[in-house]
């Protein structure tokens, strides 16, 4: 039997330039949405022309320290199909 690993990807965005430098509170492990453009799955535009410091990582299971992205997360558990 295969068993796919599925990962989540995760960025930590330090500075960009829309925003400027970002408080050490709010350097946040957030998770990375790929879709049509990659952006935060809290909303943040992840554009390499905005973006000035950020880190990623890659971990089998948790790793979002985001509160937006772990409400927006369990909000989708919630939902019974």
């Amino acid at each position: 039997m295969v068993r796919l690993l599925m990962t989540n990807n995760l960025i930590k965005i330090k500075e960009s330039q829309s925003q400027g430098i970002r408080e050490e509170a709010e350097h946040v492990w957030c998770a990375l949405v790929c879709m049509d453009s990659s952006q935060t799955l809290c909303g943040d535009s992840v554009d390499d022309d905005n973006l000035l410091s950020v880190d990623y990582k890659i971990v089998a299971r948790g790793g979002i320290t985001c509160p937006i992205c772990l409400s927006i997360i369990k909000e989708i558990k919630a939902i019974r199909l």
